[in-house]
C-alpha cells in the first residue's frame, strides 16, 4: 500500500478543483433538466394514485353500525 505522491500533491487535488469546460456544464445542465422532469413526472403519477385511492376509499359503503 504504498503510495508515491506527496502529501501535499495529493491534499492540492482537494483544494483546488479544475474548471469545468463548457461541454461539462452543457451536460450538467441537461442532465438536471432531464432529471427534474422525471421526477415531475414521478410526482404527478404519485399524485394521481393517490387520488384514485382516496377516491375509491371515500365512495365505498361505509358500514352501518349494529343496533344493539
Amino acid at each position: 500500500m504504498g503510495s508515491t505522491g506527496s502529501r501535499k500533491g495529493r491534499r492540492d487535488i482537494f483544494v483546488r478543483p479544475r474548471p469545468l469546460t463548457r461541454s461539462e456544464i452543457d451536460s450538467l445542465r441537461r442532465d438536471a433538466i432531464s432529471t427534474a422532469e422525471a421526477l415531475r413526472e414521478s410526482i404527478a403519477r404519485r399524485r394521481e394514485g393517490q387520488g384514485k385511492s382516496i377516491t375509491k376509499l371515500m365512495s365505498a359503503p361505509r358500514p352501518r353500525a349494529a343496533a344493539e
